[in-house]
């Protein structure tokens, strides 16, 4: 009897249905401690954070999202800003900004 090979899902499809997917793929990653998915005014869709650091971190990653795809624009107009990375002593923050949504996963980068 053969076994046939299970395909390994892809962490990261098109369109946002594919949200809980990505949250098992991004938390099963041993430094991953934290995600959350917003919409593009910054309401929470899906968090792994507390209500108050949602709301807080929400609403800090918008404006920085903002203000950094703004800049991408200042310096080329036919440019756009697809993904930012922000690290800091006791974490690293990863957001990935779309036209409806951005994504924010936190880590805690090895050493």
């Amino acid at each position: 009897v053969k076994h046939r090979r299970r395909r390994r899902r892809s962490c990261f499809p098109g369109s946002l249905p594919w949200l809980p997917s990505l949250f098992a793929c991004e938390l099963g990653d041993r430094f991953v401690t934290d995600f959350s998915s917003h919409t593009e005014n910054g309401i929470p869709v899906k968090t792994t954070l507390d209500n108050s650091t949602t709301v807080q971190y929400a609403a800090l990653i918008h404006q920085l999202v903002m203000k950094a795809r703004s800049t991408v624009r200042d310096i080329d107009p036919q440019n756009d800003l697809t993904f930012l990375r922000v690290r800091s002593k006791k974490n690293e923050i990863m957001i990935a900004p779309d036209k409806d949504y951005f994504l924010i996963v936190i880590q805690n980068p090895s050493d």
